[in-house]
């Protein structure tokens, strides 16, 4: 957590004079220039001057301290109420004179501090005292106000984190208050019960206005003891209007001074970062000017960072790796499944060397040569999900690591604020905080689930630093090719030597896993089985190719008792992928069922799951309360939320969210009208998509499927002619909301799966070339082109092909929209304008693929493929040729029964001149070289 803190604003523009003003002017733009950015705001009381501003109007005064501690929190990136936190002050509260004093009196002196409590109608009484602090809390946070039932102390989760925030202003009567301060200790220590009680992992943060040093002696003695018995790690508090620090017990107290210049007053702020344990403090001298009034506390920060930096040099030992290790070892294979088969159990026999291709490099590489290619070289090593990432980088540290100098550690851990000592070690190590001794190869896996994008804004920083010479640390990153992609540029390139990329397995391999996988568990009949689910259906060799879904089958076929016959099924559905994942959905449910430890309805599971996958899919986390395993077994978690609930911040498995999306989508597709417009309003990726044809592909009824079908097509005519629909008023009103990009999202989904679904009757062609008619958008245009070429009417295939000719709008839009969708450069598809000829391996290497295959879809789409491959050589000037791209090309097979005899002519003549020009500029080029050679 990076948090600012300020304290004792005391923000009374009127009568601050010159010096003041200056510094909090110039405070916001000193926290932008510096990139100050935080997650939290602490402010720890003081938010007027009481005895200035005792008799003006509490509600103005508390919106100018409000409208003041906005600008800094918007300076520091901070732009929700819920990420700034108050602690009240003595300024805050009434000034006691005569009943009310006497009163103070009679509290203190009848308190027991051996009980820390006071009578109800005492604490009534001291919380009434607070009203101008209310009085801000609900200016600033409005109905989600944390202190509206006026507790006298309380806690938030933030993260995997609590802060705990005390009042400890609410017996400070006066200045001679300072030293004999009480709080209600018992209050405290029952609110750290709950803590311990609901949130045991997690570190506490106390936010409070004074130092412990003004509490009375009974009462300091009281709190630290309690605090011993809690992992609180920071104590932030204010009042003094000085700064210093020291260590109490197991923590840090930082007292921070205030932001108001007078006589014996220090102005200052602290940053701090928890993750990495380093606080610095900024102090104003306002003597040289304003505009440098703003400065680092060299002094204070010196002797901090001597303190803070003790746990980042932790020395690693041997003895910390082996039990690291030991702890993989006992890592399933299925997490989430407490049965399945274990690291220990299987590997390393059960390890397949992988097949590797570098794509910096384009060649294969060598499993074996790995290491000693890239021992001093940061790379990253690439896949799908499911395709291994995580097994090759924990076998290379659990079985290829006699010399330890490979060093395994979750990208996860990196967010976390508690680590093991092993942990701390390696993050040193990769953070630059520390040298090893020996040369080590951090294998840093899950980059794809860290959700803090600031962190790759750093990487290319951080490992400028471990290049240098004598870091003695070399970085391999287990990264998913997509999220890679998205977050690739071109600093962070200059530093990866090669993005190692791991192939599907071939049958071979798939048929070894799975005869050292029977033979590990001495199931003979396992083996039989998955032989036979191979050579009754063709499709379900499509699971060989990645080992995570491999891995599912295997397990089914070990559990087909509690599937009901599920897996015969499987092998004799069209589209299996989908039917894996379902079947293991049931498998699952009936496991947890007979561990008792689920009892929801099978429909409320899978409805909390699509829900929670919805929120997962594209964000970092979200708040889970369910109690029923059959949800939270599947669930990564940080630590909790409010109210209690934990963060979930993922599935185990990448690919279970993607299926559980896929399934919401396919239950809003079957009820039509505002259900498909929710799930449709942002673009659903590939592998959501796979598994939703998947589920299509399971319906079996042709009116149920035609109902489908309309569905869709019913809501994207209502975008392009709403006269002529018979929408419901609840669909209507979402459609007529929608606008920019939550409606092209739609419309280009709903395209898509009209497109894809099976053809039952003349309706699609139909719908095709009425919304062909009637779109103006030129990037659906394309898709209805796309659409046409599977679907029909074939003259709107044709049409839209013949526009595409090398300058012409539709040449710029198909051209941008593939380099951006294949991933060549970084851009929304339909967004991206190919106007600086970026570029292009991968969107020619999707097209010369699609040359390659014998899908009848790849085929049709040579349509389009042939003219728009022409129109990107062309605006490339004809510079990205070989002989073995052209034999690809020249290969292409055009005289297929999928196309009509005028198709036939058109992609004849499209070839030729394909063909012509390569040749042509292919020797254009030799020639030229050979003239280089010759020196003329």
């Amino acid at each position: 957590m990076r948090f600012l803190h300020i304290s004792d604003i005391h923000y009374n523009p009127e009568g601050d004079g010159r010096s003041a003003r200056n510094l909090r002017n110039y405070l916001p733009e000193f926290i932008r220039k510096n990139k100050l950015e935080a997650d939290e705001l602490f402010v720890t009381g003081d938010y007027r001057h009481a005895f200035f501003q005792k008799d003006a109007p509490e509600e103005e005064t508390a919106a100018n301290a409000v409208e003041y501690i906005w600008k800094i929190a918007e300076a520091a990136g901070i732009t929700e109420a819920e990420h700034i936190h108050l602690a009240p002050g003595n300024h805050d509260r009434r000034r006691s004179e005569g009943a009310a004093a006497e009163r103070y009196e009679k509290i203190q002196k009848a308190y027991d501090y051996a009980k820390g409590t006071f009578s109800t109608e005492d604490l009534k009484f001291l919380k009434s005292e607070f009203s101008f602090f209310y009085t801000v809390c609900g200016r600033l946070y409005g109905a989600k106000d944390p202190w509206k039932d006026q507790p006298l102390h309380q806690y938030e989760v933030v993260g995997n984190m609590i802060l705990l925030t005390l009042n400890t202003a609410v017996m400070h009567v006066s200045d001679s208050s300072r030293g004999e301060l009480i709080i209600g200790n018992n209050e405290l220590a029952c609110l750290l019960e709950e803590i311990k009680a609901q949130h045991p992992q997690c570190p506490i943060i106390v936010l409070a206005h004074h130092a412990l040093e003004y509490l009375s002696p009974e009462e300091r003695q009281a709190v630290e003891s309690i605090f011993q018995d809690y992992p609180v790690r920071l104590y932030l508090c204010g009042d003094a209007h000085n700064v210093w620090w020291r260590s109490v017990g197991n923590h840090l107290e930082i007292t921070m001074g205030c932001l108001k210049q007078e006589t014996g007053a220090q102005a200052a702020f602290l940053y701090g970062d928890t993750r990495t344990q380093t606080y610095t403090a900024y102090q104003w001298d306002g003597k040289f000017g304003a505009k440098t009034g703003w400065s680092e506390y060299g002094q204070f920060n010196d002797s901090i960072r001597e303190k803070t930096a003790l746990p980042t040099r932790v020395r690693l030992t041997g003895k910390m790796v082996t039990e690291n290790q030991e702890l993989l070892k006992n890592d399933l294979l299925l997490p989430w499944m407490k049965q399945s088969a274990s690291f220990r159990g299987l590997f390393p026999k059960l390890f397949i060397t992988p097949n590797l291709r570098g794509q910096k490099v384009k060649r294969s590489i060598p499993y074996r040569s790995l290491r000693v290619q890239y021992r001093n070289k940061h790379i990253v090593i690439s896949g799908d999900a499911g395709f291994g990432k995580t097994t090759l980088l924990k076998y290379l540290y659990l079985f290829e690591n006699q010399s330890r100098e490979f060093l395994y550690l979750h990208a996860s851990a990196l967010q976390r604020e508690e680590m093991t000592p092993y942990e701390r070690c390696v993050a040193g190590y990769l953070r630059g905080e520390a040298r090893p001794s020996q040369h080590r190869i951090i294998l840093l896996d899950g980059m794809d689930e860290v959700s803090d994008t600031r962190f790759f804004d750093g990487l290319p920083k951080l490992l400028s630093r471990l290049s240098e010479p004598g870091s003695n640390t070399t970085v391999w990153f287990g990264w998913r090719t997509e999220h890679y992609y998205h977050q690739e540029s071109p600093d962070l390139s200059r530093y990866i030597e090669n993005v190692i990329t791991l192939q599907k397995w071939d049958f071979r391999m798939a048929e070894r896993y799975a005869r050292n996988y029977a033979k590990q568990t001495r199931n003979e009949k396992l083996l039989e089985d998955f032989n036979k689910a191979m050579d009754v259906n063709l499709a379900m060799t499509g699971f060989t190719e990645t080992p995570f879904q491999l891995t599912l089958l295997i397990y089914l076929l070990e559990n087909d008792g509690l599937t009901g016959g599920v897996v015969q099924s499987l092998v004799t559905a069209d589209q299996p992928l989908y039917l894996l994942y379902h079947s293991f959905f049931r498998c699952w449910l009936k496991k947890e069922r007979a561990r008792k430890t689920s009892c929801m309805t099978d429909d409320k599971i899978m409805d909390a799951l699509q829900g929670i996958a919805q929120e997962l899919y594209y964000g970092p986390c979200c708040s889970v309360r369910y109690q029923d395993t059959a949800i939270t077994g599947l669930l990564t978690f940080s630590g909790f939320s409010e109210d209690g609930a934990k963060t979930a911040t993922g599935f185990y498995h990448r690919s279970l969210c993607a299926y559980f999306y896929a399934e919401s989508v396919f239950t809003a597709f079957q009820q039509g009208g505002a259900a498909v417009v929710s799930v449709l309003r942002q673009t659903l990726r590939n592998d959501i998509t796979d598994y939703v044809r998947g589920a299509i592909s399971t319906i079996r009824d042709e009116e149920e499927l035609r109902r489908l079908q309309k569905n869709l097509m019913d809501i994207y005519l209502y975008t392009v002619r709403p006269d002529e629909s018979s929408l419901d008023a609840e669909t209507r009103s979402l459609l007529d909301n929608l606008s920019g990009e939550g409606l092209f999202s739609l419309k280009n989904e709903l395209l898509y799966f009209v497109t894809r679904l099976p053809m039952l009757s003349k309706d699609i062609p139909e719908f095709v070339e009425k919304a062909y008619e009637c779109e103006r958008d030129p990037y659906l245009k394309l898709d209805l082109a796309y659409g046409a070429v599977l679907t029909g009417p074939s003259r709107i295939a044709l049409e839209y092909a013949k526009t595409l000719i090398p300058g012409s709008e539709a040449d710029l839009v198909h051209r941008s929209w593939t380099i951006a969708y294949f991933g060549d450069v970084q851009g929304k598809p339909h967004q991206y304008k190919d106007v600086e000829n970026a570029p292009w391996p991968k969107a020619r290497k999707a097209r010369l693929d699609r040359f390659q295959s014998k899908k009848k879809k790849a085929i049709r789409f040579r349509i389009l493929d042939f003219p728009i491959l022409y129109c990107f050589y062309e605006s490339r000037g004809w510079c990205d040729l070989n002989r073995e791209d052209l034999k690809i090309i020249q290969a292409a097979a055009i005289d297929c029964k999928e196309y009509s005899e005028e198709e036939k002519a058109y992609l004849k003549e499209q070839k030729e001149k394909l063909v012509s020009k390569y040749e042509e500029q292919l020797k254009r080029q030799a020639a030229a070289g050979r003239r280089s050679l010759s020196g003329k």
